[in-house]
C-alpha cells in the first residue's frame, strides 16, 4: 500500500494501516491505543477518503470515548468534508486550547468562516506562545501558519510570515521554495526564478527546484534554457516522469521532434498513460511533416479514447495538409458531434469547406468559431479573407479591424485594413493604413500591387 500512495508513510505507520485494513477484513484484532488511532485517521484525510476517516473515528469513540486528540481529528475530518461550522464546534468544546495542532486548525477554519483578523491574531499569539517555549526551529513555525494562511488564498498574509520565517534563517531551503511557488502563482516569475537560484546555491541537489524553473523557462518562450533546467532535474532524479515529460515538451518546441519522440514513448510506456503520449507523438509527426505516421499515432490513442477531440482534430488538420478535404471534413464534423462548443473544432470544419470550395458554409463556421471565442485573431483573420473574396469590404474591414485589436503584429494586417477601406470608398483612411504596412514591411507594396494592380495610383500618394 505504502509504495501507491503520496503519504509520507513509515515503517511503523506502514503497518498500523495494513493491521487496521486486515481488522476491517476480519482477519486481525480490532485494538488499536489513540495515536495509532490518529495516524490512520491523518492517512486516509490525505488520500481524501474522509468516509473511511469517520470509520475510524467510530472505532476510535467506542475504545477511547473521551480521547481529546481524536475529538480534534474529528473537527480535521469535518473540516476536509467542507462542514466547518460543525468542526469549529468541536474545536470549541477542547479544553487545551493551546494545542499546537488545534490551533493551527482554527487558524484554517477561521478563514473558512470569515474571520480572517481573527485568524491572524491567533497566529500572531501562537507563534509568541511557541517561540517564548524555544528559540529552535521557530522558522518551521513560520512556515505552519504561513501555510494555514496560503492554503486559503491568503497569500500575502503568508508570505508575511515566510519573510518573517527566512529572517531567523535565511537557509532554510523548504521556506524558499514556499516562497518560489508564491511567485509562480501571482506570474511574477522573474521573482521566483532568484529564490530558485538562491536555493540552488544553498543546495543544487533539488530536482523540484530545478523542474520549476524549467517551467518558468518555458512559459517566458526560453527553452533552450527551460531544457538545461529539466536536464539537471532529471539527473537528480532520472525517473520522475513530469520530468521527463516537460522535457519532451521542450524538445518539441526546440524542434528536436526524434529526441522528443524518444522521451513520450517513454513517458506512456512507463505511466501507462499511452493514449495521451500518442498524441504528443502524433503531434511531433505532424511537426516533422510526416502525416501517415501522425495520423497512425492519432489513431492509436483514438482506440484508448474513442471520444478523444485532439485526435480527431489532429487526424483533420493531417488530412487537410494533404488535401484531402472530403475525409477531414468527417473527422471534424467528428469532433463536433462530441464537443459542439469547441471552437478549434469548427475552425477545422471551416478549413475544410474552403477546400472543399464550399464558401458559404465556411463562413458560418468560422463565424461560429468566432462566437465561441472571440479571441482568436488567426480565425478571424481566415473570415475576413473570405469575406473579401465576396466582395463584401465593410464587413471584412470589421473583422481587420476586430483583428488588429487583439495583435497587431500579424503579417500584413495594416495592408489588408488599407485595401478594405479602399474599396469602400475611404481612400485617406486607406492610405494612411497602406503608409504604415510598408513602414512596417517594405514588401507590402509588392502584395499591394499583387492584389490590387488596378489601384496603383494610391502608392504615389504616400
Amino acid at each position: 500500500m505504502s509504495e501507491n500512495t503520496f503519504f509520507p508513510l513509515d515503517e511503523a505507520t506502514t503497518e498500523i494501516v495494513r493491521r487496521y485494513e486486515d481488522y476491517r477484513l476480519g482477519k486481525a484484532t480490532g485494538y488499536f491505543d489513540v495515536d495509532e488511532l490518529a495516524d490512520i485517521i491523518d492517512y486516509y484525510l490525505f488520500n481524501g477518503m474522509t468516509a473511511e476517516s469517520i470509520k475510524v473515528l467510530e472505532l476510535g469513540n467506542q475504545l477511547h470515548p473521551h480521547s481529546e486528540e481524536l475529538t480534534i481529528k474529528h473537527a480535521k475530518t469535518l473540516f476536509v468534508k467542507g462542514d466547518h461550522q460543525n468542526a469549529m464546534k468541536i474545536l470549541d468544546t477542547i479544553a487545551d486550547t493551546s494545542d499546537y495542532e488545534t490551533v493551527i486548525l482554527r487558524i484554517e477554519l477561521l478563514q473558512c468562516l470569515n474571520r480572517t483578523k481573527e485568524a491572524q491574531m491567533l497566529a500572531n499569539k501562537l507563534y509568541t506562545d511557541e517561540a517564548a517555549v524555544s528559540d529552535i526551529d521557530n522558522e518551521l513555525i513560520c512556515m505552519d501558519i504561513a501555510g494555514a494562511f496560503i492554503l486559503h488564498g491568503n497569500e500575502d498574509t503568508g508570505m508575511k510570515w515566510l519573510q518573517k520565517g527566512e529572517q531567523i534563517n535565511p537557509e532554510n531551503t523548504d521556506l524558499l521554495l514556499e516562497k518560489a511557488i508564491i511567485y509562480e502563482d501571482k506570474e511574477e516569475y522573474d521573482k521566483a526564478l532568484e529564490i530558485y537560484n538562491k536555493i540552488i546555491d544553498i543546495d543544487p541537489f533539488i530536482a523540484e527546484v530545478w523542474f520549476n524553473m524549467g517551467q518558468i523557462y518555458y512559459i517566458k518562450g526560453n527553452y533552450e534554457q527551460a531544457l538545461e533546467a529539466c536536464n539537471y532535474a532529471a539527473a537528480i532524479d532520472e525517473n520522475d516522469t513530469a520530468i521527463n515529460l516537460q522535457r519532451a515538451h521542450t524538445l518539441a518546441q526546440l524542434s528536436r521532434y526524434d529526441e522528443a519522440i524518444e522521451l513520450y514513448t517513454h513517458y506512456g510506456d512507463t505511466t501507462g498513460d499511452t493514449w495521451q503520449a500518442n498524441i504528443f507523438i502524433a503531434e511531433c509527426y505532424g511537426q516533422l511533416e510526416e502525416y501517415d505516421k501522425s495520423i497512425e499515432f492519432f489513431r492509436k490513442s483514438l482506440e484508448k479514447y474513442p471520444d478523444n477531440c485532439d485526435a480527431l482534430l489532429g487526424i483533420a488538420a493531417c488530412l487537410h495538409a494533404q488535401e484531402k478535404f472530403s475525409e477531414s471534413l468527417k473527422y471534424a464534423e467528428k469532433a463536433i458531434d462530441i464537443e459542439e462548443d469547441d471552437p478549434e473544432a469548427w475552425i477545422h470544419l471551416a478549413e475544410a469547406l474552403v477546400g472543399l470550395n464550399r464558401i458559404n458554409n465556411a463562413l458560418l463556421a468560422y463565424i461560429k468559431a468566432v462566437r465561441l471565442n472571440h479571441k482568436q485573431p488567426e480565425a478571424i483573420m481566415a473570415l475576413a479573407g473570405l469575406l473579401m473574396e465576396k466582395d463584401e469590404f465593410k464587413l471584412a474591414l470589421e473583422m481587420y479591424r476586430f483583428a488588429h485589436q487583439l495583435d497587431n503584429s500579424i503579417e500584413h494586417i495594416d495592408l489588408f485594413i488599407a485595401i478594405c477601406y479602399l474599396y469602400s470608398n475611404k481612400p485617406d483612411m486607406a492610405i494612411d493604413s497602406l503608409r504604415l504596412a510598408i513602414e512596417k514591411d517594405p514588401r507590402a507594396e509588392e502584395l499591394f500591387m499583387e492584389l490590387c494592380p488596378e489601384l496603383e495610383y494610391y502608392l504615389k500618394q504616400i
